[in-house]
């Protein structure tokens, strides 16, 4: 082999080696590091719901409803906000409380609790809290009626109340992976076809 022809071959090889790192990098990069992308998903608790309290009834409490459940959906979650208003429809005046489940028995027990949202007096509050990832579909909305007797009118309430969160694009986290292992099968290529180069070159000299 001319001097010429070995030396475009090692040209060639080493442009190999190089990109082959490269595009390695950039592929292992992709699949151990994949951007992270945050879509913000809504899922409706409440919409205007009606809810009737009989008059002598001290307290009662309305689990949520979560029409489209973070749990069932692909890709990570997090940051989980709940806003709403409440109000009784002849503005008799209530109190109004949001507990996980622990500290609704808490409540119910006259201990030490702790509630995401505790309004008292008013006729209608407007609320706004982060549940944890855990609590949000086991959650208490509890209304309190000042007044129970027997023979009171019943308490009316309106009620709406909205999840927001942010949920990781599975299908963009899918692509940037795919897209990672595609680049590092070209490096894997690259290098093997730049060894194979190097090899035979080193044997070629050795021979000479």
């Amino acid at each position: 082999m001319s001097s010429a022809n070995r030396l475009i071959w090692s040209g060639i090889a080493v442009v190999a080696l190089l990109f082959g790192l490269l595009f390695l990098s950039m592929g292992a990069g992709s699949i151990v590091a994949p951007e992270e992308v945050w879509r913000t998903r809504t899922a409706t608790l409440y919409s205007d719901e009606t809810v009737r309290q009989p008059g002598w009834q001290k307290d009662l409490w309305i689990r949520p409803y979560v029409t489209t459940s973070p749990a069932l959906s692909l890709g990570e979650t997090r940051d989980f906000l709940i806003t709403g208003n409440i109000q009784e429809v002849k503005e008799r005046g209530f109190n109004f409380y949001i507990f996980d489940p622990e500290n609704y028995e808490y409540w119910k027990a006259k201990m030490p609790y702790k509630a995401y949202i505790e309004k008292k007096g008013g006729s209608k509050y407007v609320f706004e809290f982060m549940p944890t990832k855990q609590d949000y579909d086991k959650l208490r909305f509890v209304v309190e009626n000042l007044t129970p007797d027997v023979g009171s009118p019943d308490l009316v309430f309106k009620l709406s109340a909205t999840l927001t969160w942010k949920q990781m694009s599975a299908s963009t986290q899918f692509t940037r992976v795919a897209v990672g292992f595609f680049f590092s099968g070209i490096g894997l290529v690259l290098l093997i076809g730049a060894s194979v180069i190097l090899y035979y070159r080193v044997r070629t000299r050795v021979r000479e």
